[in-house]
């Protein structure tokens, strides 16, 4: 992978948190050559040539909505399309008019052209460097952070919902592990009680009547859900975590959907799942998915007493 020097900060602080935000800005400035007044030796700054780009990307831009798209002040806009009417790549249409657009003259596309080129080659210069792992793995992490609260791509991301396959199990029951441990501080006991109930799933799994769901996010495993049969006529929704990083996008909804879906025409009459009273967003969401709950109890559960309810939804 690319070398650049250790992260030298305490990340359980948010003052640390920041830094490292920081410091991985200060790194790829540099990676990229942006620190320099003109970007990739052309006659434009690094905002100029974004100008150009949008520009040219969307076609025939307001002024203000330009701005509200580059997140730029107007007095700072005005200046770079002056510069760039001035060098005749760019135009206002109808001049003075009301509804005046800016829009890339011939020139101005020609320019643009040149531009994206050189960029692409420079970024292509760094990706050679890695194997095609080390560039997957950069893409997926770029992705995670695209989809993090409050980006504009979010909504965009690529949600699909699958069954099990080779390795699913074993990292869920890791994951999940994890998850508890650091959201709720549940110990191992849990983990090795998770492990332990995938694993007498995926001996005794009847096909036609349980499922272990997957979900990914851009193709990387983000969250699961198992369920089983308890009888005849009634199925157990359990081990819904959804990773972090993905969570609020409808991930958690899709999979009890998902499940849902299979156990109708399986034949069960309804669908039960027990929850801890500590998971909040857990019970929220099982409740918008039409789940009534039927009653509240302490048990032994997942390797620790809990505070449990019992959830139910007719089918």
């Amino acid at each position: 992978m690319l070398a650049y020097s250790s992260w030298r900060v305490e990340q359980s602080t948010f003052d640390g948190r920041a830094d490292a935000v920081r410091h991985f800005n200060r790194f790829y400035t540099v990676l990229l050559n942006m620190l320099g007044d003109k970007y990739l030796r052309s006659l434009f700054s690094v905002t100029e040539a974004r100008v150009i780009y949008e520009l040219a990307r969307h076609g025939p831009l307001t002024a203000p909505g330009l701005r509200a798209l580059l997140g730029i002040e107007p007095a700072f806009a005005s200046r770079i399309l002056r510069r760039l009417a001035r060098l005749g790549l760019a135009e206002r249409l109808p001049p003075g008019g009301e509804r005046e657009v800016v829009r890339l003259t011939q020139e101005g596309l020609e320019v643009f052209k040149r531009l994206d080129q050189r960029s692409t080659e420079s970024v292509a210069s760094l990706l050679v460097r890695l194997t095609k792992e080390e560039q997957e793995t950069l893409l997926l992490c770029m992705r995670d952070i695209e989809s993090l609260p409050g980006s504009p791509e979010t909504g965009k991301r690529r949600i699909a919902v699958r069954t099990h396959g080779p390795g699913d199990p074993g990292w869920a029951a890791g994951r999940h592990g994890r998850l508890f441990f650091r959201e709720l501080g549940w110990d191992e006991g849990h983990e090795a009680a998770v492990a332990a109930r995938m694993a007498g799933f995926l001996r005794r799994r009847d096909p036609a009547r349980e499922r272990f769901l997957v979900a990914e996010l851009e193709g990387r495993p983000a969250g699961c859900a198992m369920l089983s049969k308890r009888s005849g006529s009634e199925a157990v929704l359990e081990l819904l975590p959804v990773e972090p990083g993905a969570r609020r996008l409808g991930i958690g909804r899709r999979l009890v959907d998902e499940a849902v879906a299979f156990a109708r025409p399986a034949g069960y009459r309804r669908v039960s799942l027990s929850v801890s009273h500590q998971l909040a967003a857990a019970r929220q969401l099982f409740g918008k998915a039409g789940f009534k709950k039927t009653r509240r109890e302490h048990v032994r559960d997942l390797g620790r007493y809990l505070a449990m309810e019992r959830w139910e939804l007719g089918l």
